[in-house]
């Protein structure tokens, strides 16, 4: 039983501590009643502790036991010895906060400093592996996501469910798309790891997917095409605000060869007399300039704006406009997937309006410095991928003599 008496201004308590040792200590208080209380709360709080303490190895060697059995059974694999250390890790941290990967990924995420185009890259990824990985593996800890887990869902995340009207149907999400998302999910892992919450990286190893096998020739449209995606745009667009923006992107790619992520990005400052001027973001850190004349399909879309031309669709993430760019060919009846001649599959989407630029320079017999310089490649060789010289070629052929 606790009990106190007073040493020079104050009162001492004096109580049996967690170790079973009479012991002293200075209450603070020259007040009897206090002190008494005080003293009683010294010592039940060391009773308390001694409770615990005495509770811990018991704890401990159940799990400890329980590993040895595995372990003498030929079934502790790695997987279940990891969960022995988290049990363990439990028990000797009860305040120790368990984190879900889907709460951490969504922390990870409001945690990152970036644009809202990266952002919303990284909440891309966190849709792609929620659906991959499934409702039980994203409430779990986030440092039980295993090596096999991450491996089974990437090759699950190559393909998507998508409403197509009423219908549900099955799309295949392009193999570059997914090893970006698994380079996000590298990222949330090493982070988790990183404040202790998980002992491994799951992701860290898994191979990202062949770009080889999934990439497919891409074909350019025709002038036609084009003019249905403009009209189309018109009617598409209309509820969500960016119908006329969608036609200004279409008609500037289509008359500039700019890439989608440097079209929605343009504003009146790159505008200097008749020439659009931009470092394209693919070259950014080498500062290269582009210039490409305006012509009178683009100056009559820009007009007299100020500022920004793309607001809202610089504000979308290049998955997202991509995706809607895909909807409004298939809404204009424009093929995704064409065969070329002697069968060759190929493919058409935002970038096809690149090719299609390119394409009719070439056909127009504008010289290959000239069309390399406004394309803004450095490389001849990159620049030859995007032309098509159907047309020019049969010009070619037509000059042959007659025999």
């Amino acid at each position: 039983m606790a009990t106190v008496y007073k040493r020079g201004e104050t009162y001492y308590a004096k109580f049996t501590d967690r170790n079973g040792t009479r012991t002293s200590k200075n209450t603070g208080t020259g007040r009897r009643r206090e002190a008494e209380r005080i003293a009683q709360e010294m010592e039940v709080k060391e009773r308390d502790q001694h409770g615990k303490d005495s509770a811990l190895p018991k704890a401990l060697a159940v799990i400890v036991e329980a590993a040895a059995r595995e372990a003498a059974a030929e079934g502790l694999t790695l997987a279940r010895a990891q969960d022995f250390i988290t049990r363990i890790h439990r028990v000797v941290n009860p305040s120790f906060r368990v984190v879900s990967l889907e709460d951490f990924f969504s922390g990870w995420i409001a945690d990152q400093k970036v644009s809202d185009s990266t952002a919303n890259n990284y909440r891309c990824a966190l849709s792609t592996f929620k659906a991959a990985l499934g409702p039980k593996a994203m409430a779990a800890p986030v440092g039980d996501l295993t090596e096999d887990q991450v491996r089974r869902a990437v090759d699950k995340a190559t393909t998507k469910q998508v409403m197509r009207g009423t219908e549900e149907r099955t799309e295949t999400r392009a193999a570059s798309t997914v090893n970006l998302h698994l380079a996000t999910l590298r990222a949330v892992l090493a982070a988790a790891v990183a404040r202790g919450l998980a002992t491994t990286n799951g992701a860290k190893l898994v191979r990202r997917l062949n770009t080889a096998e999934t990439t497919v020739p891409r074909a350019p449209f025709t002038t036609a095409e084009v003019r249905k995606l403009i009209d189309k745009a018109e009617t598409s667009f209309k509820r969500a605000g960016t119908a006329d923006e969608w036609k200004g992107a279409i008609t500037i790619a289509a008359h500039t060869g700019l890439r989608m992520a440097d079209v929605v990005g343009l504003g009146s400052d790159n505008i200097e007399g008749d020439r659009i001027v931009i470092i394209p973001a693919k070259t950014s850190r080498t500062e290269k300039v582009v210039q490409v004349p305006i012509t009178p399909l683009v100056h009559s879309w820009i007009g007299d704006r100020k500022g920004a031309f793309f607001p809202k669709l610089s504000a979308m993430s290049k998955p997202c406009l991509s995706m809607a760019f895909r909807n409004l060919m298939k809404q204009a009846d424009v093929p995704h997937i064409v065969t070329l001649p002697g069968k060759v599959k190929a493919s058409r989407s935002f970038p096809a309006l690149r090719h299609s630029f390119i394409t009719w320079l070439q056909e127009a017999d504008v010289h290959g410095d000239i069309r390399q310089r406004l394309a803004g490649h450095a490389d001849s060789v990159v620049h030859q991928i995007y032309s098509h010289p159907d047309e020019s070629m049969k010009r070619a052929m037509g000059t042959l003599p007659a025999f």
